[in-house]
């Protein structure tokens, strides 16, 4: 198959279901500009028979990005009246981001299975209905998959 060095990344059983199988490689790098960050593929298709096999033509993918942005800072909290300012600066990373704002009298928040507070494209939000507790966390996320 080429002038290739070729490495297993997976094996999938053959099954009598819908005509394709979806399988998500991990890439270790993301393209940039120093590198396209493409791999290339060759998917074997075997039988009980070890003898018997395909190859099919080599195919491409790569990571267009899957490196998080920067974090927010710096993230301040002000007082205005009965509300509290957040404000923090701007990414200036290419391409625009959200921001998932989420609050908790808990130490802790995981935006994996906590609802955002709000969700925001500015670098400010005014939150007019804070609580009252004497331990307010905010936590910002920038370009997260909420």
């Amino acid at each position: 198959m080429g002038n290739f060095s070729w490495q297993t990344v997976a094996e999938i059983s053959a099954e009598q279901i819908p005509p394709f199988i979806l399988f998500v490689d991990h890439t270790p790098v993301d393209s940039t500009a120093n590198s396209s960050g493409t791999f290339l593929y060759s998917i074997k298709a075997k039988t009980t028979n070890i003898s018997e096999y395909w190859y099919s033509g080599i195919l491409s993918g790569r990571s267009l990005d899957n490196i998080p942005p920067l974090m927010v800072s710096p993230f301040n909290a002000v007082s205005e009246s009965s509300n509290i300012r957040l404000t923090w600066n701007k990414n200036t990373e290419p391409g625009s981001y959200t921001i998932f704002l989420y609050r908790s009298i808990s130490p802790t928040i995981d935006p994996e299975t906590e609802t955002p507070y709000a969700t925001v494209t500015d670098s400010t939000y005014l939150d007019t209905t804070p609580l009252s507790e004497p331990l307010l966390l905010f936590h910002s996320c920038a370009g997260c998959s909420q």
